[in-house]
């Protein structure tokens, strides 16, 4: 399994197994309660596969916008932004990915919207950023100048407002060999990992306006089919 806890995910108990402060706790307690639901944290907090952030401060200088010459309301490849061998549980299903996207337009009149997108390296078009897929996640669109993380939704069947998901079929279909070891200092082996890249895109209702990136985040959740710790724990939502 990718990560290091018991049960691959958070562990509920109602407050009254928990007893008063000074009770002793039981080995289940201490083992499922405590010490699988810190690795679950560690777990998620360990993995953070990118942490872009422009800056937008007095001079607003740092955004990437899109290329000088551009059509109304077309997708244009801002750049990839993270490539990594993503997470993968024994079953060959891939983690999510906890994602954010902050940006803005340069005109009211023109609204903004953004699109991140899991795939092989190298991708450089978008011909199915309209397919259903949850490895494909846009934003809302947006009507602000000011720079802001901007909420969205994964276009598959999950309906993600928080996370891009690879499927299995997917994930099998651009799985690679790579040579290792089967141990430290032992023999030759080979593994199947599945690399992937970040990419984000762009596009503008208004061939007269920009749309400007100025974040993008993406956490491997390392946890279960439920369960978890907050998206927005710990996130820090401000710019400047």
């Amino acid at each position: 399994m990718a990560g290091t806890s018991i049960h691959e995910k958070i562990v509920y108990f109602a407050k009254a197994h928990y007893g008063d402060a000074d009770d002793p706790m039981d080995a289940v307690m201490m083992r499922d309660g405590v010490l699988n639901n810190a690795l679950v944290l560690a777990d998620e907090y360990a993995q953070v596969r990118c942490n872009w952030m422009s800056i937008v401060g007095g001079s607003g200088q740092g955004y990437v916008g899109l290329p000088s010459s551009f059509a109304a309301d077309t997708w244009y490849r801002i750049g990839e932004f993270a490539r990594f061998p993503i997470q993968l549980r024994h079953t060959g299903r891939p983690y999510r990915l906890r994602i954010r996207i902050a940006g803005a337009t340069t005109n009211a009149g023109g609204a903004a919207r953004f699109a991140a997108v899991l795939s092989p390296p190298g991708y450089l078009t978008p011909p199915f950023l309209d397919d259903a897929d949850d490895s494909i996640y846009i934003t809302s669109e947006t009507t602000s100048t000011s720079h802001a993380w901007l909420g969205g939704v994964s276009q598959g069947s999950a309906a993600r407002v928080t996370m891009l998901e690879l499927s299995s079929e997917l994930a099998a279909r651009w799985a690679t060999p790579a040579s290792t070891l089967d141990d430290l200092g032992g023999n030759p082996a080979t593994m199947s990992q599945v690399i992937v890249a970040l990419t984000v895109f762009a596009k503008n209702a208004s061939a007269s306006y920009d749309s400007r990136l100025s974040g993008v985040y993406a956490a491997e959740y390392i946890g279960g089919e439920g369960g978890g710790a907050s998206f927005t724990s710990g996130f820090s939502t401000g710019f400047g």
